[in-house]
């Protein structure tokens, strides 16, 4: 997501200092989780970041159709940067969105012709939004919602500064939820716990791609959990900015036809 290549309990803690600690000690390739540490220049601070997003490579992914040859699919990169991440995070904290674009096709039943095709109709976080609970779920019988439920993260990944956006919908869904429910299920804090995230190749009447799934890979250690809470304190209130870049990105992506999006889709 030429020959193509494929990848076939701990108790809350007080937010690390600015300086010293995780920063000095970090390993090469340790998860970047000693907070965003500016000097001269930036006096302005983070304001106007666009934060990542972590996708998985698949054959309609733009990045590997322009160059098949740097990329592996079923491997997760970095929407920006376009370099590839580990398949280790740390989740900081969750947010859901449920969107609901116009079809492309005017034969659709849920077409709108009030709206263009393909436009957004309405978005949501609010789980209690009467919309979400009309068209953002699955019918008694099972009728397809007509909007797109998201289960995004904020994560750090090694050797990234910043948090990455992590997204599940569609087919990715499924992960998206189990990731959450481990996390619950651990207790204490989301970012106590480091998580994988692997891709297995599925082929059906849609087509040929990588789904996502996840799974728990240990406890963090105190000083990276500590740093991890000092992050998530940091990018707290970029969440409203998230929510706007997965509504973004969902659109773009409309356009690739590509029913493995993990939103980014393509994520997780």
């Amino acid at each position: 997501m030429e020959a193509v290549k494929t990848e076939a309990e701990v108790k809350t803690a007080a937010p690390a200092e600015q300086s010293g600690s995780l920063a000095e000690t970090q390993k090469p390739g340790a998860l970047a989780t000693n907070g965003v540490n500016l000097g001269e220049g930036f006096e302005e601070g983070l304001e106007g970041i666009k934060l990542s997003r972590a996708k998985i490579v698949q054959s309609t992914t733009p990045e590997f159709q322009k160059a098949p040859q740097k990329y592996i699919m079923g491997t997760l990169i970095d929407n920006i940067t376009g370099e590839q991440l580990s398949n280790e995070f740390i989740p900081l904290l969750k947010f859901t969105i449920w969107i609901r674009f116009n079809p492309r096709k005017k034969e659709d039943q849920n077409f709108d012709p009030a709206y263009d095709a393909g436009a957004l109709i309405w978005k949501s976080t609010d789980p209690k939004d009467p919309r979400v609970l009309s068209e953002g779920e699955f019918g008694p019988n099972g009728e397809l919602p007509k909007a797109t439920k998201f289960v995004s993260f904020l994560a750090i990944f090694p050797g990234q500064p910043l948090p990455v956006i992590i997204s599940f919908a569609k087919t990715s869904l499924k992960a998206g939820v189990k990731l959450y429910n481990l996390a619950v299920r651990a207790g204490g804090d989301m970012c106590s716990r480091k998580y994988t995230i692997s891709t297995e190749l599925v082929k059906n009447d849609e087509g040929t791609y990588y789904v996502p799934d996840v799974n728990m890979a240990g406890i963090v250690d105190e000083a990276t959990h500590k740093a991890a809470i000092a992050l998530k304190h940091q990018f707290q209130s970029a969440v409203s900015r998230a929510v706007e870049i997965v509504t973004d990105s969902a659109a773009k992506e409309q356009e690739e036809v590509d029913p493995a999006e993990v939103s980014s889709e393509n994520a997780a």
